[in-house]
């Protein structure tokens, strides 16, 4: 695995994907398997070459080295496609949850019961149900018991708190992506409630020589445009990073990271 990345994911397997032998990777999380992986190629080009769309994962029940498929659908590479490997045994069956963890240069995979098989047949067989009667059952069904998740030991690069409040003190307490809003009063500081955000992940630290956790590449973000910045649209994640970029361009050229491979480290570029 080439590049660093401490992170994890689930899916709840829906029937048709326990049918056609896959699961999607929705565009949001790609990023985590293309940090991780890459390069991740087509479909098209593991067609053409099996050993292009082959990547190696650790079962977690008993850490036997699996080769899964993990390709893009094709253009415009927005979605990832994990397929099962039935002759290994790592097999999902509908409302069962696959999840990977990430962490150092391992990337574990394991499947899990929720004992529920579909939430929209339940939805289905409850035509005239309350909202809430509704999350009452699926609550009843998946969380019959107190269930505890054991956490890998994580390495998490270090950050200054310090550096954030100078931070929000030289952006003068606005948003620098422009979205500032009626938000509300941090009791800590006395001004606008903001969060700092390393444009370049702290993620990548073990990929690049250069310090990220420096004011160049650390800026002054409202919620919105925090959770905006992660989970909006293409269009709008390019319009931010594009914002941030203009405001500290030295960020790219101190740490080799071009715009393009940018836009891919936030899963809105090909």
């Amino acid at each position: 695995m080439p590049t660093w990345i401490d992170a994890q994911f689930e899916r709840q397997v829906t029937t048709a994907e326990a049918k056609k032998g896959h699961i999607t990777v929705r565009a949001v999380d790609a990023p985590i398997f293309s940090a991780a992986f890459s390069p991740i190629h087509t479909e098209k080009e593991a067609k053409r070459d099996l050993r292009k769309g082959l990547h190696t994962f650790f079962r977690d029940s008993d850490g036997k080295r699996l080769l899964l498929k993990l390709v893009f659908r094709n253009p415009p590479r927005k979605e990832l496609r994990l397929y099962f490997n039935q002759g290994e045994g790592f097999k999902a069956r509908a409302g069962e949850v696959i999840y990977a963890r990430f962490s150092g240069r391992t990337a574990s995979v394991g499947i899990r019961s929720t004992k529920i098989k579909d939430e929209a047949a339940i939805e289905k067989k409850l035509p005239v149900a309350r909202i809430d009667e509704i999350g009452d059952q699926i609550n009843l069904l998946v969380h019959t018991q107190p269930k505890f998740r054991k956490l890998l030991a994580r390495s998490v690069p270090a950050r200054s708190v310090r550096l954030v409040e100078e931070c929000m003190k030289r952006a003068k307490y606005f948003c620098e992506a422009g979205y500032d809003s009626p938000e509300f009063i941090s009791k800590s500081t006395g001004h606008r409630y903001l969060e700092g955000h390393h444009l370049i992940p702290l993620a990548l630290q073990k990929e690049i020589t250069f310090n990220l956790d420096v004011l160049s590449n650390l800026f002054a973000l409202s919620p919105h445009a925090h959770r905006a910045i992660h989970f909006a649209d293409v269009a709008t994640i390019k319009e931010i990073i594009d914002t941030l970029v203009e405001k500290r361009p030295q960020i790219l050229e101190d740490t080799g990271v071009s715009k393009q491979a940018l836009y891919r480290i936030y899963g809105c570029g090909a």
